[in-house]
């Protein structure tokens, strides 16, 4: 994945999308009292907002890139009440030596650990820095029948919206291609600029790999590294998860 190129678009991808979870994220960071340790910090989407709630948070990111533009906003920031310490660091291999109240792994980050035995590693070293009594929130999507068993490899609208420093429309491709065997989804999203004249100014084709969760599988890896499933849920307003919701959302817990 680039994620050089990732910085430029991911704040423009989720605002197109709805922005979703922010809302969440923070309360969730709020009634913990912080500080927060935000898994895929990226660009500071979601730490933003915590951090001008005042909530303290500590970010890590695989990506350089990602991480000078969340550090470029917290400078810009006017008086925030809370403090940002950003580090380089894989959730992989995560080892900070400290817990927190609040561990979170928002914006189906987990998923990029492509296989089981990464995505079990990764609950592991997530788990260890959740201080007892304290909480471990993600999300991931729900696997849909129709959308992974589509092999036609046609590109599908997402998203379009105006680019505010053109001022140009964007269109939002995506095009999946899904191993049902390995459950992963090698994704292309595509980003198609096109001027008040309706011709495309530019194109830009950034890689997703990620390995797709069942519910079942999920409940076995939280258990194996120690944590308790409070509730899941199926939206971001805390509808209760059904087989019917495109989201899962997990609230755990680890023992006092």
């Amino acid at each position: 994945m680039d994620y050089e190129r990732w910085a430029e678009w991911y704040d423009f991808a989720y605002r197109a999308a709805g922005n979703r979870g922010v809302d969440f994220h923070v309360e969730l960071a709020r009634d913990s009292g912080g500080p927060v340790l935000e898994i895929g910090v990226g660009t500071g989407r979601l730490a933003v907002p915590t951090l001008e709630a005042g909530i303290n948070v500590v970010g890590i990111d695989l990506n350089q890139p990602m991480l000078d533009e969340a550090r470029r906003k917290y400078q810009a920031l006017d008086g925030a009440a809370g403090s940002l310490e950003l580090l380089q660091a894989d959730m992989r291999t995560l080892d900070l030596g400290r817990t927190f109240p609040l561990v979170a792994a928002p914006a189906r980050v987990l998923l990029l650990a492509v296989t089981p035995e990464e995505q079990q590693e990764t609950f592991h070293r997530l788990a260890a820095h959740v201080a007892p009594g304290g909480m471990f929130y993600f999300n991931v999507f729900m696997p849909n029948p129709e959308l992974i068993s589509d092999d036609s490899l046609s590109p599908h609208l997402f998203g379009d919206a105006i680019r505010p420093e053109t001022g140009n429309r964007v269109l939002m491709w995506n095009v999946n291609r899904f191993d049902t065997v390995a459950q992963t989804n090698h994704g292309l999203q595509i980003f198609e600029e096109i001027d008040q004249s309706g011709e495309t100014v530019r194109k830009v084709t950034l890689d997703v790999v990620v390995r797709y969760l069942y519910p079942s599988e999920i409940h076995e890896m939280v258990a194996n590294a120690g944590l308790e499933v409070e509730v899941v849920y199926g939206d971001f307003d805390r509808t209760p998860f059904t087989e019917d919701s495109s989201e899962q959302i997990f609230i755990c817990h680890k023992a006092g």
